[in-house]
C-alpha cells in the first residue's frame, strides 16, 4: 500500500504533528525540482510505518483554503506555509498529511522546489 495525492478534502483538519519544517532557504536533503532535474522525496508513514511514497511535484497546486481546510493561523505558525502543497493520505492507516512546496531561484532562470513542510493533520469531530 502506499499514499493517496488527493485534490481536496470536506473534512476540517487541525495540525497534529509536525514531520518536517526546513528551516534552511535552500537545501539539497528536500530539493524536489531543480532547473528540469527532478528528484523524489522518500517519505514512510510516521502512523504505520507501512506505507512508502515518493513526494514530487506532480499533482501539487497553490493552497486553496476550501479545499484543504486547515485553520490559517495554525498552518502560519506551524511553519506550514510555502508556494505550492498538496494533501496525501496514507491507504493502510488513513492518515492524512499536508506537503508544503518551497519556491527558489539560487541564480537568474534557474527554478528550484523543495519540500518545505511535511505536517500530519487531523479530522476535527463535526
Amino acid at each position: 500500500m502506499g499514499f493517496q495525492t488527493l485534490k481536496g478534502s470536506e473534512h476540517q483538519f487541525k495540525i497534529l504533528k509536525i514531520h518536517i519544517l526546513n528551516k534552511e532557504k535552500f537545501s539539497h536533503k528536500y530539493k524536489i525540482y531543480d532547473a528540469g532535474s527532478h528528484t523524489s522525496y522518500d517519505f514512510k508513514c510516521k502512523n504505520c510505518n507501512g506505507s512508502k511514497t515518493d513526494i514530487n511535484i506532480s499533482d501539487f497546486t497553490n493552497f486553496q483554503a476550501d479545499k484543504i481546510k486547515i485553520n490559517l493561523d495554525d498552518l502560519i505558525e506551524k511553519g506550514g506555509t510555502g508556494s505550492m502543497c498538496k494533501l496525501i493520505k496514507c491507504e493502510r492507516c488513513n492518515t492524512f498529511y499536508y506537503v508544503g512546496f518551497g519556491y527558489d531561484e539560487p541564480n537568474n532562470g534557474r527554478d528550484v522546489f523543495m519540500i518545505h513542510s511535511i505536517l500530519e493533520l487531523k479530522i476535527l469531530d463535526k
